[in-house]
């Protein structure tokens, strides 16, 4: 429990009382809110936003790990593995936080078996599609790492329009070379291959698919015609 009772009113609410109680806490875009190494005393919750999570590697290499969205919680793997943060969180749009403690947090978590299931389920929802993307990045051609990066961007920030889906997310072409994990020239290739053939309209950093169901085909069939059918 917190130093506060809780009530049964936080369960029915499935934990959003609890981070209704915390303070805001605002970043820019581009801000860091995080950093690989820093201690592990809060965990961060995400109110208004999307919040990018990222790996340097030894070569100074930036790979796109996750875009948190509203109500996500970080980092929330590295506490429940027990182990050093090695990832960086960075405002992607500009944001709004809410900073707790993470023994507040567990505790909560412990006295709370809806909120848990809730935590628990967005968590493997998380993991299983992390595995999906890591399979692309392992096996697929570049025309297929960013054909897969558009359709998990369909997924999650999706929204139907008259003619197609508006991915509703600002996204730079090195935004999508980092979620591709290929280089900002190879991205730029492809994408502008895929504007060529029409399955995708471009404006500014808002990208519009416009057949989807071609744009699947292309995540899916490598150069050699070898099949990945795997699905967000």
């Amino acid at each position: 429990m917190l130093t506060y009772q809780v009530t049964m009113r936080e369960d029915v609410d499935s934990g959003e009382n609890y981070f209704a109680k915390l303070a805001v806490r605002r970043f820019a875009e581009g801000e860091m809110v995080l950093n690989a190494g820093d201690r592990l005393d809060h965990l961060y919750y995400v109110e208004k936003g999307v919040v990018r999570s990222f790996y340097i590697d030894e070569k100074g290499n930036e790979l796109t790990i996750n875009l948190l969205k509203v109500k996500g919680v970080f980092p929330l793997s590295s506490v429940i593995a027990g182990k050093d943060n090695i990832y960086y969180f960075q405002a992607f749009t500009d944001v709004e936080v809410k900073i707790t403690r993470t023994d507040d947090f567990l505790k909560y978590l412990e006295n709370n078996c809806k909120f848990k299931g809730i935590i628990l389920s967005r968590f493997a929802i998380g993991l299983e599609g992390y595995l999906v993307r890591s399979f692309y990045l392992i096996k697929g051609s570049a025309m297929q790492k960013v054909a897969s990066t558009f359709i998990m961007l369909v997924s999650r920030f999706g929204k139907k329009t008259k003619d197609g889906v508006l991915i509703d997310l600002p996204l730079t072409h090195q935004n999508i070379a980092d979620l591709a994990g290929i280089t900002r020239e190879t991205a730029s290739i492809q994408i502008e291959m895929l504007e060529k053939e029409r399955l995708i309209v471009r404006n500014g950093r808002k990208t519009k698919i416009i057949n989807y169901k071609s744009l699947s085909k292309k995540a899916m069939v490598g150069e050699d015609g070898s099949l990945l059918n795997l699905s967000f």
